[in-house]
Order: C-alpha cells, then sequence, then structure tokens
C-alpha cells in the first residue's frame, strides 16, 4: 500500500515489484535507502507538532487553591528548596499537586505561574 509512487535516490519513479533482487530476495541498498527515507517522510508529514510536555503554568486563581501547610518543627525540609532560607515556625507553605511542600510563597509562586509545574 503506497500512497505516493516509490522514487530512486536520482528521483525516478520505481515499481518496487518490478525491481531485480539480490539473491536474499533484498532490495539493492540505494533503493532501500530511498525507501526508508520516503517511509519517514510519510510518518512525519502531516503528524501536528508535539504539544509542551506537561500541564501548563498554572493561572494566579489555581495559584491561589493550592492547599497550604503550615511549618512544623522537626520537619525533612528545614529550608526551601529555592533560595535555601530556613521557613519560619508556623509558616505556612504552597502544598503542591505532587505533595512536596519545601518552597516559600514568593519563591514558587513566579515559577508555576510561567512553567508547567
Amino acid at each position: 500500500l503506497h500512497p505516493t509512487p516509490l522514487r530512486s535516490v536520482s528521483g525516478q519513479t520505481v515499481d518496487a515489484a518490478m525491481v531485480e533482487r539480490d539473491p536474499n530476495g533484498r532490495l539493492p541498498i540505494h533503493l532501500t535507502q530511498s525507501l526508508l527515507w520516503q517511509l519517514m517522510d510519510l510518518i512525519f508529514e502531516d503528524r501536528p507538532p508535539l504539544p509542551p510536555p506537561g500541564p501548563p503554568p498554572l493561572s494566579e486563581t489555581e495559584f491561589e487553591l493550592l492547599p497550604r501547610v503550615s511549618h512544623k518543627a522537626g520537619e525533612h525540609h528545614q529550608e526551601c528548596s529555592i533560595c535555601w532560607n530556613n521557613f519560619c515556625l508556623g509558616e505556612y507553605k504552597p502544598k503542591l499537586l505532587c505533595g512536596h511542600a519545601c518552597f516559600h510563597t514568593k519563591c514558587i509562586k513566579p515559577w508555576l505561574l510561567s512553567e508547567s509545574p
């Protein structure tokens, strides 16, 4: 099933059924390479561009709706993973959808509003 005629490297139309094959039944290398390029063209020709990976950035409203957790003494993350400053006891931190809550609001907000979380 070939929606377009096969072409050799020289650009000539080729009927693959009529091409002389080697003793093992394989097509000559110059046609094999050409057929591979044509196959790649057929596969990728009408494909839309890939979407960006991950979800889109959060809106201001979505950011404000993120749950907040209060920093407690003895937590695993004692400092913000962005600025490395310590959290204050009782400070509220946004809890991301992945479950992480190791950022100051002022540190993570610009990133979440501009990048995929």
